[in-house]
Protein backbone atom coordinates (compact mmCIF):
# COMPACT_ATOMS: atom_id res chain seq x y z
CA UNK A 1 0.00 0.00 0.00
CA UNK A 2 1.30 3.47 -0.89
CA UNK A 3 2.32 5.83 1.90
CA UNK A 4 1.99 9.61 1.97
CA UNK A 5 5.14 11.69 2.30
CA UNK A 6 3.34 14.93 3.16
CA UNK A 7 0.12 16.92 3.06
CA UNK A 8 0.33 20.05 0.92
CA UNK A 9 -1.75 23.21 1.19
CA UNK A 10 -1.52 26.08 -1.27
CA UNK A 11 -2.99 29.52 -0.61
CA UNK A 12 -2.78 33.07 -1.88
CA UNK A 13 -3.62 35.98 0.42
CA UNK A 14 -5.16 39.25 -0.71
CA UNK A 15 -4.39 42.62 0.78
CA UNK A 16 -6.63 43.22 3.80
CA UNK A 17 -8.24 39.77 3.59
CA UNK A 18 -6.99 36.64 5.29
CA UNK A 19 -10.01 34.41 4.68
CA UNK A 20 -8.02 31.79 2.75
CA UNK A 21 -5.42 31.70 5.49
CA UNK A 22 -8.19 31.23 8.08
CA UNK A 23 -9.70 28.43 6.01
CA UNK A 24 -6.33 26.68 5.71
CA UNK A 25 -5.81 27.14 9.45
CA UNK A 26 -9.05 25.30 10.27
CA UNK A 27 -8.33 22.55 7.75
CA UNK A 28 -4.78 22.01 9.02
CA UNK A 29 -6.02 21.77 12.61
CA UNK A 30 -8.39 19.00 11.52
CA UNK A 31 -5.53 17.26 9.71
CA UNK A 32 -3.31 17.43 12.79
CA UNK A 33 -6.08 15.96 14.94
CA UNK A 34 -6.64 13.00 12.62
CA UNK A 35 -3.19 12.50 11.04
CA UNK A 36 -0.73 13.80 13.66
CA UNK A 37 2.38 12.22 12.11
CA UNK A 38 1.82 13.53 8.56
CA UNK A 39 4.11 16.49 7.72
CA UNK A 40 2.30 19.63 6.56
CA UNK A 41 3.80 21.80 3.82
CA UNK A 42 2.42 25.24 3.03
CA UNK A 43 3.03 26.84 -0.37
CA UNK A 44 2.19 30.37 -1.39
CA UNK A 45 3.49 33.10 -3.66
CA UNK A 46 6.00 35.59 -2.27
CA UNK A 47 3.44 38.40 -1.94
CA UNK A 48 1.19 36.17 0.15
CA UNK A 49 4.11 34.95 2.29
CA UNK A 50 5.03 38.55 3.02
CA UNK A 51 1.44 39.43 3.97
CA UNK A 52 1.25 36.45 6.32
CA UNK A 53 4.48 37.55 7.97
CA UNK A 54 3.45 41.20 8.27
CA UNK A 55 0.05 40.34 9.75
CA UNK A 56 1.52 37.85 12.22
CA UNK A 57 -0.96 35.18 11.11
CA UNK A 58 -0.51 31.93 13.06
CA UNK A 59 -0.91 29.66 10.01
CA UNK A 60 2.82 29.31 9.15
CA UNK A 61 3.55 28.29 12.74
CA UNK A 62 1.28 25.24 12.40
CA UNK A 63 3.13 23.94 9.33
CA UNK A 64 6.37 21.98 9.10
CA UNK A 65 7.58 24.23 6.29
CA UNK A 66 6.54 27.23 4.22
CA UNK A 67 7.70 27.55 0.63
CA UNK A 68 7.38 31.03 -0.91
CA UNK A 69 7.31 30.73 -4.70
CA UNK A 70 8.23 33.50 -7.12
CA UNK A 71 5.34 33.86 -9.57
CA UNK A 72 4.44 36.21 -12.42
CA UNK A 73 2.21 39.15 -11.56
CA UNK A 74 -1.50 38.43 -11.68
CA UNK A 75 -4.66 37.99 -9.66
CA UNK A 76 -4.85 35.79 -6.56
CA UNK A 77 -6.41 32.94 -8.54
CA UNK A 78 -3.83 33.29 -11.34
CA UNK A 79 -0.91 33.06 -8.91
CA UNK A 80 -2.57 30.17 -7.07
CA UNK A 81 -3.14 28.12 -10.24
CA UNK A 82 0.30 29.01 -11.60
CA UNK A 83 1.81 27.19 -8.62
CA UNK A 84 -0.77 24.40 -8.35
CA UNK A 85 -0.41 23.22 -11.94
CA UNK A 86 3.32 22.62 -11.42
CA UNK A 87 3.32 21.58 -7.75
CA UNK A 88 6.16 18.98 -7.84
CA UNK A 89 8.59 21.66 -9.06
CA UNK A 90 8.53 23.19 -5.60
CA UNK A 91 8.48 20.05 -3.44
CA UNK A 92 10.45 16.86 -2.97
CA UNK A 93 8.59 13.56 -2.71
CA UNK A 94 4.96 12.73 -3.30
CA UNK A 95 1.97 13.53 -1.13
CA UNK A 96 -1.64 14.60 -0.96
CA UNK A 97 -2.87 18.04 -1.98
CA UNK A 98 -5.79 19.41 0.02
CA UNK A 99 -7.76 22.53 -0.85
CA UNK A 100 -8.07 24.98 2.02
CA UNK A 101 -11.87 24.57 2.19
CA UNK A 102 -11.73 21.07 3.67
CA UNK A 103 -12.16 19.34 7.01
CA UNK A 104 -10.19 16.12 7.52
CA UNK A 105 -12.13 13.60 9.63
CA UNK A 106 -10.03 10.43 9.50
CA UNK A 107 -6.76 8.76 8.63
CA UNK A 108 -5.56 9.31 5.06
CA UNK A 109 -3.41 6.18 4.98
CA UNK A 110 -5.85 3.83 3.19
CA UNK A 111 -4.74 4.68 -0.34
CA UNK A 112 -5.68 2.46 -3.28
CA UNK A 113 -3.36 -0.53 -3.78
CA UNK A 114 -1.50 -1.07 -7.02
CA UNK A 115 1.11 0.53 -9.23
CA UNK A 116 -0.23 4.03 -9.80
CA UNK A 117 1.38 7.46 -9.93
CA UNK A 118 -1.59 9.78 -9.53
CA UNK A 119 -5.05 9.47 -7.97
CA UNK A 120 -8.13 11.69 -7.59
CA UNK A 121 -11.88 11.51 -6.89
CA UNK A 122 -14.67 11.86 -9.50
CA UNK A 123 -16.23 15.31 -9.55
CA UNK A 124 -19.50 15.56 -7.61
CA UNK A 125 -18.65 12.07 -6.24
CA UNK A 126 -20.41 10.59 -9.25
CA UNK A 127 -19.18 8.32 -12.02
CA UNK A 128 -21.11 10.23 -14.67
CA UNK A 129 -22.17 13.86 -14.34
CA UNK A 130 -21.71 14.60 -18.04
CA UNK A 131 -25.16 16.14 -18.54
CA UNK A 132 -24.53 18.72 -15.81
CA UNK A 133 -20.88 19.29 -16.68
CA UNK A 134 -21.57 20.14 -20.31
CA UNK A 135 -23.72 23.10 -19.13
CA UNK A 136 -20.94 24.69 -17.02
CA UNK A 137 -19.33 27.78 -18.62
CA UNK A 138 -15.72 26.70 -17.97
CA UNK A 139 -16.37 23.26 -19.48
CA UNK A 140 -18.06 24.83 -22.52
CA UNK A 141 -15.06 27.14 -22.91
CA UNK A 142 -12.62 24.23 -22.70
CA UNK A 143 -14.52 22.28 -25.35
CA UNK A 144 -14.56 25.34 -27.59
CA UNK A 145 -10.76 25.43 -27.28
CA UNK A 146 -10.72 21.96 -28.78
CA UNK A 147 -9.62 20.10 -25.66
CA UNK A 148 -10.79 16.48 -25.77
CA UNK A 149 -12.74 15.94 -22.55
CA UNK A 150 -14.45 12.70 -21.58
CA UNK A 151 -17.10 14.12 -19.27
CA UNK A 152 -18.04 10.63 -18.08
CA UNK A 153 -14.62 10.39 -16.41
CA UNK A 154 -14.22 13.85 -14.90
CA UNK A 155 -12.22 14.34 -11.70
CA UNK A 156 -12.15 17.02 -9.02
CA UNK A 157 -8.82 18.80 -8.57
CA UNK A 158 -9.33 19.84 -4.94
CA UNK A 159 -7.84 16.68 -3.43
CA UNK A 160 -5.35 14.46 -5.23
CA UNK A 161 -2.39 12.19 -4.45
CA UNK A 162 0.80 11.84 -6.44
CA UNK A 163 4.06 9.93 -6.30
CA UNK A 164 7.44 11.42 -7.09
CA UNK A 165 8.13 9.92 -10.51
CA UNK A 166 9.27 11.17 -13.94
CA UNK A 167 5.80 10.46 -15.32
CA UNK A 168 4.20 12.70 -12.69
CA UNK A 169 6.58 15.55 -13.51
CA UNK A 170 5.62 15.14 -17.17
CA UNK A 171 1.93 15.21 -16.20
CA UNK A 172 2.26 18.47 -14.26
CA UNK A 173 4.35 20.10 -16.99
CA UNK A 174 1.61 19.31 -19.50
CA UNK A 175 -1.13 20.43 -17.08
CA UNK A 176 0.63 23.76 -16.60
CA UNK A 177 1.13 24.20 -20.36
CA UNK A 178 -2.51 23.45 -21.13
CA UNK A 179 -3.80 25.64 -18.28
CA UNK A 180 -1.66 28.54 -19.52
CA UNK A 181 -2.97 27.97 -23.03
CA UNK A 182 -6.51 28.38 -21.68
CA UNK A 183 -5.55 31.56 -19.80
CA UNK A 184 -4.04 33.12 -22.92
CA UNK A 185 -6.86 32.03 -25.22
CA UNK A 186 -9.83 33.01 -23.09
CA UNK A 187 -8.83 33.81 -19.50
CA UNK A 188 -9.82 30.29 -18.46
CA UNK A 189 -8.34 30.49 -14.96
CA UNK A 190 -10.16 27.45 -13.57
CA UNK A 191 -7.73 24.55 -13.40
CA UNK A 192 -10.17 21.63 -13.56
CA UNK A 193 -10.78 21.49 -17.35
CA UNK A 194 -7.03 21.45 -18.07
CA UNK A 195 -6.55 19.00 -15.19
CA UNK A 196 -8.94 16.52 -16.78
CA UNK A 197 -7.78 17.11 -20.34
CA UNK A 198 -4.24 16.31 -19.17
CA UNK A 199 -5.22 13.23 -17.14
CA UNK A 200 -7.08 11.82 -20.12
CA UNK A 201 -3.93 11.89 -22.24
CA UNK A 202 -2.63 8.83 -20.41
CA UNK A 203 0.70 10.32 -19.34
CA UNK A 204 0.62 8.51 -15.98
CA UNK A 205 -0.84 5.39 -14.46
CA UNK A 206 -3.77 6.81 -12.52
CA UNK A 207 -6.16 5.45 -9.93
CA UNK A 208 -9.54 6.54 -8.60
CA UNK A 209 -9.51 7.54 -4.95
CA UNK A 210 -12.53 6.46 -2.87
CA UNK A 211 -15.18 9.17 -2.52
CA UNK A 212 -14.33 9.35 1.19
CA UNK A 213 -11.08 11.18 0.34
CA UNK A 214 -12.97 14.11 -1.17
CA UNK A 215 -16.65 14.13 -0.22
CA UNK A 216 -18.26 17.23 -1.73
CA UNK A 217 -20.74 17.76 1.04
CA UNK A 218 -23.56 19.61 -0.68
CA UNK A 219 -23.94 17.56 -3.87
CA UNK A 220 -23.13 14.37 -1.93
CA UNK A 221 -24.70 15.06 1.49
CA UNK A 222 -25.62 11.40 2.02
CA UNK A 223 -21.95 10.40 1.79
CA UNK A 224 -20.95 12.74 4.64
CA UNK A 225 -20.96 10.17 7.49
CA UNK A 226 -18.35 7.97 5.75
CA UNK A 227 -16.15 10.83 4.59
CA UNK A 228 -12.48 11.15 5.50
CA UNK A 229 -12.44 14.63 3.98
CA UNK A 230 -15.36 17.02 3.75
CA UNK A 231 -14.87 19.42 0.84
CA UNK A 232 -16.95 22.60 0.84
CA UNK A 233 -16.13 23.90 -2.63
CA UNK A 234 -19.78 23.81 -3.71
CA UNK A 235 -21.06 25.51 -0.58
CA UNK A 236 -20.61 28.96 -2.10
CA UNK A 237 -21.17 31.85 0.26
CA UNK A 238 -23.52 29.85 2.48
CA UNK A 239 -22.88 29.87 6.21
CA UNK A 240 -25.07 26.94 7.19
CA UNK A 241 -22.34 24.40 7.81
CA UNK A 242 -19.71 23.82 10.47
CA UNK A 243 -16.73 24.81 8.32
CA UNK A 244 -18.04 28.34 7.74
CA UNK A 245 -18.67 28.75 11.47
CA UNK A 246 -15.15 27.52 12.32
CA UNK A 247 -13.57 29.93 9.83
CA UNK A 248 -15.43 32.78 11.52
CA UNK A 249 -14.22 31.57 14.92
CA UNK A 250 -10.64 31.47 13.64
CA UNK A 251 -10.66 35.27 13.61
CA UNK A 252 -10.92 35.55 17.40
CA UNK A 253 -10.52 32.20 19.20
CA UNK A 254 -7.24 30.93 20.60
CA UNK A 255 -5.66 27.97 18.81
CA UNK A 256 -6.52 25.74 21.77
CA UNK A 257 -10.22 26.66 21.78
CA UNK A 258 -10.45 26.52 18.01
CA UNK A 259 -8.87 23.05 18.01
CA UNK A 260 -11.49 21.90 20.54
CA UNK A 261 -14.29 23.16 18.29
CA UNK A 262 -12.76 21.55 15.20
CA UNK A 263 -12.43 18.25 17.06
CA UNK A 264 -16.12 18.44 18.05
CA UNK A 265 -17.28 19.34 14.52
CA UNK A 266 -15.55 16.44 12.76
CA UNK A 267 -17.04 13.91 15.19
CA UNK A 268 -20.56 14.57 13.92
CA UNK A 269 -21.89 12.56 10.99
CA UNK A 270 -22.52 15.70 8.96
CA UNK A 271 -21.24 19.29 9.02
CA UNK A 272 -24.09 20.75 11.07
CA UNK A 273 -23.90 24.51 11.39
CA UNK A 274 -24.60 24.33 15.14
CA UNK A 275 -21.99 21.65 15.86
CA UNK A 276 -21.37 23.07 19.32
CA UNK A 277 -24.98 22.70 20.48
CA UNK A 278 -27.29 19.95 21.59
CA UNK A 279 -29.40 20.24 18.44
CA UNK A 280 -26.57 18.84 16.35
CA UNK A 281 -26.38 15.83 18.67
CA UNK A 282 -30.14 15.42 18.28
CA UNK A 283 -29.78 15.41 14.49
CA UNK A 284 -27.08 12.76 14.66
CA UNK A 285 -29.17 10.63 17.04
CA UNK A 286 -32.24 11.00 14.79
CA UNK A 287 -30.23 9.87 11.78
CA UNK A 288 -28.73 6.85 13.57
CA UNK A 289 -32.00 5.83 15.27
CA UNK A 290 -34.33 6.10 12.30
CA UNK A 291 -31.90 5.93 9.40
CA UNK A 292 -32.59 9.52 8.39
CA UNK A 293 -34.72 12.58 9.00
CA UNK A 294 -37.10 14.72 7.06
CA UNK A 295 -35.70 17.69 5.18
CA UNK A 296 -37.69 20.14 7.30
CA UNK A 297 -36.27 18.62 10.50
CA UNK A 298 -32.72 18.88 9.21
CA UNK A 299 -33.14 22.49 8.12
CA UNK A 300 -34.88 23.62 11.31
CA UNK A 301 -32.55 21.89 13.74
CA UNK A 302 -29.45 23.13 11.92
CA UNK A 303 -30.61 26.72 12.31
CA UNK A 304 -31.94 27.33 8.78
CA UNK A 305 -35.32 28.71 9.79
CA UNK A 306 -36.09 30.62 6.60
CA UNK A 307 -35.09 27.66 4.39
CA UNK A 308 -37.38 25.44 6.47
CA UNK A 309 -40.38 27.67 5.85
CA UNK A 310 -39.60 27.91 2.13
CA UNK A 311 -39.34 24.11 1.93
CA UNK A 312 -42.68 23.61 3.75
CA UNK A 313 -44.43 26.17 1.53
CA UNK A 314 -43.19 24.34 -1.54
CA UNK A 315 -44.54 21.08 -0.11
CA UNK A 316 -47.94 22.67 0.52
CA UNK A 317 -48.06 24.03 -3.03
CA UNK A 318 -46.96 20.66 -4.40
CA UNK A 319 -49.67 18.83 -2.44
CA UNK A 320 -52.33 21.29 -3.60
CA UNK A 321 -51.27 20.74 -7.19
CA UNK A 322 -51.42 16.95 -6.90
CA UNK A 323 -47.70 16.49 -6.37
CA UNK A 324 -46.33 15.38 -3.03
CA UNK A 325 -42.52 15.67 -2.96
CA UNK A 326 -40.63 13.53 -0.42
CA UNK A 327 -39.30 14.93 2.83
Amino acid sequence: MAALDQAVYLITVGEGSEVYADMALVSILSLKITNPSLPVRLLCDRKSARRLQESGHRLPGLCDSLEAVETPDGSLIYRHRWIKTQLPRFLSGGGIHLDADTLVRGSLTALPPGDWDFAAVPDYNSSDMSELLRTLPHVIQALELGWPLDLKRYFNSGVFCWKDSPAVHTLFAEWHRLWHEGVRAGELLKDQPSFNATLQRGLVTSATLPNAFNTMVLPAWDLSPEALVWHFWSAGAGKNHSFARLVEQAKHLSTERLTTNVRRAIRFSRPWANSGRGLARLLDWRGHRYGGYRTAERLWLSGQRRDTLVHLLRRVRGTAGGCNPPG
